[in-house]
């Protein structure tokens, strides 16, 4: 095919280097050729508008901007990039790949990452490609993350506007005829930096909504770190099927209170880390403010949401902010009765 003999140029190119002077040119012939596949990555965009195929567009494209950094950045020393191995065994997208890892080792030669560290980046990469080509079955509740520990536990994973969503834990297989993954190597998609949560609410007389909050550093905040773990179910416990259990209003600020899993009364709902209650994590309490009850171990998987905050209020165990249906809540606490209330779904954003 056309496309491909171009893309053998660009390669050519880019690796066969190993003097300054057939380096200066090789700039010049890569620029050309990185045109050309752009031109091919729109050609295949039109006539091929999959995600798979614009995937491997990507990468070319990528390719032949790293490889580009890499012989700029060596022009004086005229160190040309490794060159291909000429094996016509060897197929464009694997060359593509090797390419990626040359110019990456190059650029960060002293930081070497281990063997599993490489195998949880390709596996991560490999759930994000098929994931995103089959969002139809997302649609129709036929793809389920699974734990395959005794007892074996599944979680569904849907789609809802563009999140996809990996529900929490329950403790039965995915059904037949359905597509699966682990649910650890899912797990390792998420970003402690910026995780998004989610729990769907619901009462009589109402659909309720979904409320999405985004955590703070799940690497550091073990607040944060024990509501991801009640909202995924991974430990056991999870906040599906739990009640509000009240509402408070204070001159500073006014809120909710949920979160028992073991009574639903507002008597229990233990922390899943013992000590969690004497773990500081203060900060401002804002409007959309999420935030634990720092009382002691017994209630502590207990939570706060804040629906109106004086600006500067100051409270303890602050894990999290409402990043969107912070109106739902609002909703809730004009009821009469809060404890209609109810958490019928929750789990957490995947960032794919």
């Amino acid at each position: 095919m056309e496309e491909e003999r171009r893309l053998e140029a660009v390669l050519n190119c880019l690796t066969q280097a190993d003097s300054a002077q057939e380096v200066d040119t090789a700039i010049d012939d890569a620029e050309v050729c990185g045109v050309a596949a752009q031109d091919w990555n729109d050609k295949c965009q039109k006539s091929f508008p999959s995600i798979s195929t614009v995937h491997t567009s990507l990468l070319v494209r990528e390719a032949t901007r790293k490889a580009l950094e890499v012989i700029k950045s060596e022009s004086g020393g005229a160190v040309a990039a490794p060159t291909l191995l000429e094996n016509s065994a060897v197929t464009i997208r694997e060359k593509i790949h090797q390419i990626i890892g040359n110019a990456s080792q190059m650029e960060s030669a002293p930081q070497s990452m281990s063997i599993q560290e490489k195998i949880t980046e390709y596996t991560v990469d490999c759930l994000r490609s098929c994931l995103c080509t089959q969002k139809n079955l997302l649609t129709v509740k036929r793809i389920f993350a699974v734990e395959e520990d005794e007892p074996v536990r599944s979680a569904r994973i849907s789609m809802k506007g563009d999140r996809i969503c990996l529900h929490y834990l329950r403790n039965k297989p995915a059904s037949n005829n359905t597509k699966t993954f682990k649910h650890n190597q899912l797990m390792r998609v998420l970003d402690p930096t910026s995780t998004v949560v989610f729990l769907d609410l619901a009462w009589e007389g109402s659909s309720g909504g979904r409320v999405y909050i985004k955590l703070s550093n799940t690497a550091t905040n073990q607040w944060a770190q024990q509501f991801l773990a009640l909202c995924t179910g991974q430990q056991g416990p999870t906040y599906a099927n739990t009640r509000f259990l009240g509402v408070f209003r204070h001159v500073h600020e006014e809120g909710v209170l949920a979160g028992d899993y073991e009574h639903n009364n507002g008597n229990g709902g233990a922390a899943l880390q013992p000590g969690l209650a004497s773990s500081q994590c203060s900060g401002k309490w804002t409007e959309g403010t999420v935030a634990g009850r720092r009382e002691d171990d017994e209630t502590a998987a207990q939570f706060y949401i804040i629906t109106r905050a004086n600006a500067g209020s100051v409270g303890q165990a602050v894990l999290g902010q409402v990043e969107s249906g912070l109106g739902v809540v609002r909703s809730a606490v004009s009821l009469r009765d809060i404890r209609q209330v109810s958490v019928i779904d929750c789990g957490v954003v995947l960032p794919l």
